[in-house]
């Protein structure tokens, strides 16, 4: 039986300039994100200043790692909400995982354990590596039999050696979509050829997402709008407007990534 799609409407910005952020831990008291509602609420607080009109929660889902139900994630993603509007904080929060590949996957999606990104088609998928390639390639494709399209999470970090480069491409011709985290672009780490690699393959539309990974305010704060100006000096605006806009706003109302 095929899944039926919840169309969620969301608030068009009026200006071009905002971002939606479509990786971000600001859940509190699930995983290594936020400790506290106090926490997760200076974090969207933050958010808003930069600009960004929207994030999509995506808790870890990994079992053995991270164990927490998704009724103690839905009570304090409706606190949350409900935060936002006491305080007045003109941001959308929607709710997914980040999903870590492995043979229990399939079936914890099927029975509505794992979340999609805000209720779409669209998954989060954390890779583990990709050594076992063939492995990963036939989870994927099973994921995509199952009317789920995943995105790949941080790809950056998948890449070890020149083989992993092609094999990103291949997972995209395959049809999944590709996400980079903000913080790498930025230089924060020392891999000046990846990083190189990465921004002409967001230049081309073979990566589709850049997003923030956020966990706190501390050492792993929300970098999205650093990231954006970065990638402005060398990108046309109408491609930048497809990373941190249009193509999360695609994700959210369920639409064909750009």
């Amino acid at each position: 039986m095929r899944r039926v799609i919840i169309m969620m409407a969301i608030k068009t910005s009026e200006q071009g300039d905002k971002m939606i952020d479509i990786h971000n831990h600001i859940i509190y008291g699930i995983d290594d994100g936020p400790q506290n509602i106090e926490e997760s609420v200076a974090i969207l607080k933050k958010a808003t200043e930069l600009g960004i009109e929207g994030i999509i929660a995506t808790p870890h889902f990994r079992k053995g790692l991270f164990n927490y139900s998704n009724e103690l994630m839905m009570k304090n993603y409706n606190k949350l909400v409900k935060r936002l509007g006491e305080e007045s904080l003109d941001i959308q929060l929607y709710l997914g995982h980040e999903a870590y590949l492995d043979s229990n996957l399939l079936e914890e999606i099927k029975i509505g354990n794992c979340l999609t990104l805000a209720r779409s088609q669209y998954i989060l998928v954390e890779l583990p590596s990709l050594d076992n390639f063939y492995y990963i390639k036939k989870m994927l494709f099973d994921l995509a039999n199952l009317d789920f399209i995943p995105i790949i999470a941080h790809c950056e970090r998948l890449v070890h050696h020149k083989l992993n480069y092609s094999q990103l491409l291949e997972l995209k011709a395959m049809g999944c979509f590709l996400q980079v985290n903000a913080t790498f672009l930025l230089g924060k780490f020392k891999k000046y050829y990846l990083r190189q690699w990465i921004l002409k393959q967001l230049s081309l539309g073979k990566i589709s997402f850049v997003a923030s990974d956020s966990h706190n305010l501390k050492n792993r704060q929300n970098n999205l709008l650093e990231a954006k100006k970065l990638l402005t000096r060398s990108m046309p605006k109408e491609r930048i407007d497809i990373i941190f806009n249009k193509n999360p706003k695609r994700i959210i109302s369920n639409e064909s990534i750009l």
